[in-house]
């Protein structure tokens, strides 16, 4: 899939005026009444803007077609509501979705002709209001006025972001590419939090309502004792019964999830696998720039940042003399401490090598702890509010959350299972405590100027943490692996066999077999595979990538794309033309923790491991050169020996190795 994605972009990028026929396409579709609904137009548009920023669309025609489409979708739609008025009401697909329509016609009555310009920006309403305002009669010479207006706002808007993220593409070549990554996990993670907030809510709302239903209609036409409670507490006039049923099933989604993690990091289930693959893929994304903006979310996590927040707490509810709610928060924040340490000494995971040696592994501490103090604060104030607004404050206490947590495993403070027990176990205990704080109708509070105050105190602390020089404990440099220094006896007789078969993907999944062992010096073994015909693989780049969509090139010229094993990518790469023109063999090294010779360390050599896979030219798809990976995969030992064994260098395949891989050992290594 991501291939296919990546050759998807290239195309885009090689063919400029069909790029403009698309942006068009996305713009339209997007204002055109349902089908808008489900175009991702903003996403087109800041694919637009990244090919502007690389230099490959101009951005004057690019903003032209964006605005053009954007006035084109939005006019139809004007034209449809106009041409049929009331009848729309029995066409379909407006007969079967009229709640649509009123939606759209309450907010046109609300916002009045600036509902043109605010629609183009919500997408809820974005292209049904074009249509309610042709039927309610909206003149032609006021809608194309705001029209080319809020498209002339919403074009240059959603385009100039790519614009920038295209244009750091091309500063600082693999660094600036590692930070790419790691915005757009960024953006994925903070787009997926609030999803997910919006559906548990909204759906949480509706699930309360028909199990509120269906238990009061039970309990009307039983009479025991479970009947009457029930009865009492589904009254209509309760306040509190979309906060306990919504509570309950938080309780018991994020207690699933955590004693579904418990027993995978219990059991070393394949959680664990994904654990380590996560890790050494984050691994590699660490720059300078990136520590640096991840230290500071962390900040937002630390002990510093959540007492302070606690205490701002504490304080605004003894002003309002809300002693109930304090007792409530104090408990909530204090006792979850001492489960987090309890548990942790009862699981006694390993934490990672980065994490220093002081740290609680399993739940993770800082993402437990931050799930405590903002969730329940949400819980807080989101009773309060109207629907709207309670939406933000949640969806604000996840994202902060997650970021905190997203940092923390960018940084190597702790694993992927610590940081999602740590989560559910956080939303567990605070909808815990929420059941019983709802259950007995605490006195609502006075928000006032809390939010200010949040605001102030988080940006204090965090402020005054990030401007201090970075302490160890901040920023873990990418850890190293403990080298051990074996002779070539241990290695060809044991250590051959303790290293990994296989290549393994993210997610733990066996793929094409490590078939080589090497030990020799990076020089030298490039050396080596030179003499025999090898070569180093074109760059990857933004203009190597274009190669993919230029026909009759021979596959040699292709770059390699990348393969990760356990989140790792390989060290050393090379090509090799194979027994067609349209066919190579490729070569992958890896490091291993092995350093293959006699004392001392510095007369041995590292070893490698790594695969030679064969890999062909598939024309499939016109003008795109897709390079597949044959299967089986790896040549035979007997291929590989003739291929990789030159002269200063031997294989070991004798009886008590036979099981191994082509070991290679180079001549100059100490024996």
């Amino acid at each position: 899939m991501e291939q296919s994605y990546l050759h998807f972009l290239q195309v885009l990028n090689g063919h400029p005026v069909w790029t403009e026929v698309v942006v068009f396409l996305a713009a339209f579709l997007e204002s055109v009444a349902f089908i808008g609904t489900f175009i991702p137009g903003s996403t087109a548009m800041f694919l637009a803007g990244a090919l502007i920023g690389a230099g490959s669309l101009d951005v004057w025609v690019t903003l032209l077609w964006a605005v053009s489409g954007a006035v084109a979708g939005d006019g139809m739609s004007y034209w449809v509501g106009r041409r049929y008025k009331a009848e729309l009401v029995t066409l379909w697909p407006f007969s079967r979705h009229r709640e649509v329509l009123e939606k759209g016609k309450a907010f046109f009555a609300k916002q009045g002709g600036k509902s043109i310009l605010l629609a183009r920006f919500l997408g809820p309403v974005r292209a049904i209001v074009p249509v309610v305002a042709g039927m309610l009669g909206m003149t032609p010479l006021r809608f194309y006025a705001i029209n080319v207006l809020s498209a002339l706002a919403w074009a240059p808007a959603h385009i100039i972001p790519g614009i920038v993220f295209g244009a750091s593409l091309q500063l600082a070549g693999a660094v600036t590419f590692r930070l790419s990554i790691l915005l757009a996990l960024f953006v994925a993670v903070v787009w997926g939090v609030v999803r997910l907030v919006r559906l548990v809510v909204s759906g949480g709302a509706r699930w309360s309502d028909a199990v509120g239903s269906g238990l009061t209609k039970w309990a009307a036409q039983t009479d025991n004792r479970a009947s009457r409670l029930v009865l009492r507490i589904l009254v209509p006039e309760h306040p509190e019964l979309g906060a306990l049923a919504l509570a309950a099933g938080v309780l018991l989604a994020a207690g699933w999830v955590f004693f579904g993690v418990l027993e995978d990091v219990i059991a070393k289930d394949s959680l664990v696998q994904l654990d380590a693959s996560v890790y050494h893929f984050l691994q590699g994304l660490r720059t300078p720039w990136g520590n640096a903006v991840m230290v500071a979310v962390a900040t937002v996590g630390s002990v510093t940042t959540l007492i302070a927040v606690v205490l701002a707490v504490t304080g605004w509810l003894c002003w309002q003399r809300r002693w109930r709610a304090v007792g409530y928060w104090l408990a909530t924040t204090c006792f979850s401490q001492l489960l987090i340490v309890a548990i942790g000494i009862a699981i006694r995971q390993r934490p990672p090598a980065g994490a220093g040696s002081s740290a609680v592994a399993f739940p993770s501490e800082h993402v437990t702890s931050s799930a405590v103090v903002f969730g329940f604060l949400a819980f807080l104030l989101a009773r309060q509010l109207r629907y709207r607004a309670s939406l933000v404050v949640t969806s604000t206490a996840a994202i902060l959350v997650v970021l905190v947590g997203f940092a923390g495993l960018y940084l190597g403070q702790y694993w992927l299972s610590d940081a999602l027990g740590g989560v559910a176990l956080g939303l567990a205990w605070v909808a815990l405590v929420a059941l019983a704080y709802a259950h007995h109708s605490v006195p609502d509070l006075r928000i006032g100027a809390v939010l200010p105050l949040l605001v102030v105190v988080l940006a204090v602390s965090v402020g005054a943490q990030w401007r201090r020089k970075p302490q160890p404990e901040d920023v873990q440099a990418a850890p190293q692996t403990q080298a051990f220094t074996v002779t070539k006896e241990q290695w060809q007789k044991s250590v051959c066999r303790r290293l990994p078969a296989y290549r393994a993907d993210m997610e733990g999944d066996q793929q094409e077999a490590f078939t080589i062992q090497w030990a020799a010096r990076p020089d030298e073994i490039e050396r080596r595979l030179s003499d025999a015909g090898w070569k180093l693989p074109t760059p990857r780049s933004a203009k190597s990538l274009l190669l993919l969509i230029s026909p009759n090139t021979p596959v040699m010229q292709l770059p390699v794309l990348p393969k990760l094993s356990n989140g790792v990518a390989p060290a050393m790469e090379f090509v090799h033309a194979a027994d067609h023109p349209d066919a190579r063999l490729v070569v992958r090294l890896w490091h291993t923790e092995y350093l293959i010779g006699a004392e001392p360390k510095a007369s041995a050599a590292p070893l490698w491991i790594g695969s030679v896979t064969r890999e062909h030219l598939s024309k499939t798809v016109p003008l795109v050169n897709i390079v597949r990976t044959d299967l089986p995969a790896s040549p035979r030992k007997e291929s590989l020996t003739h291929l990789l064994t030159q002269q200063g260098q031997s294989a070991f395949g004798s009886a008590n190795a036979g099981d191994c891989p082509a070991l290679l050992l180079s001549a100059t290594v100490s024996r």
